[in-house]
């Protein structure tokens, strides 16, 4: 059975390497991570679900680097709120189960903690109408970024749907739209 096994409270805590989700599959590593590597090709603007395309989506990218591999979102969305799913692959008896878990970038990471400081920083420096308008500025981008993390539950989802969908055999994968 090709069963996605989720951890308790994914909502309320970050699913790491230490609690991953694992979904079984019958087909062996390397088919399952050529057709990740194939649907991340296909998937465009126009052949994404709509409410994919709503969010800013515009397409998958997808590495792979032996049997590990990341996949995240690509379009006109906050960096904050792209998860990128990383995992592996792993040969099973029965075929093949993939490790999935959620992490944020390096570079994100980076950006974050850049905004944030940059308005202490500011009011540190002094009280000069270029300090209010620069603290004024960097607030209003880091409050836009930070406003922009709706769908972030769903582009995680779907991400897991890419997933389940790759680990299936059959016909090339296909990510279907949602009613």
């Amino acid at each position: 059975m090709l069963t996605p096994k989720f951890p308790d409270r994914i909502g309320s805590s970050p699913v790491g390497r230490k609690h991953s989700i694992k979904i079984a599959s019958q087909l062996q590593p390397g088919e399952v991570l050529q057709r990740l590597r194939s649907l991340g090709q296909e998937l465009n603007e126009s052949s994404l679900p709509d409410d994919l395309r709503m969010l800013g989506i515009s397409g998958l990218q997808v590495s792979i680097e032996g049997n590990r591999y990341s996949i995240k979102w690509l379009g006109s969305i906050s960096p904050l709120y792209n998860p990128a799913c990383v995992g592996t692959v792993d040969i099973t008896d029965d075929g093949s189960r993939i490790s999935a878990w959620f992490r944020l970038r390096v570079k994100e990471v980076m950006l974050l903690a850049c905004l944030i400081a940059i308005p202490f920083a500011l009011l540190v420096s002094g009280a000069s109408i270029v300090v209010w308008i620069g603290f004024g500025a960097a607030t209003a981008v880091l409050a836009a970024l930070i406003s922009r993390q709706r769908g972030a539950g769903v582009l995680r989802t779907r991400l897991l749907e890419v997933l389940r969908v790759v680990a299936q055999a059959g016909p090339p994968p296909v990510l279907k739209h949602r009613r």
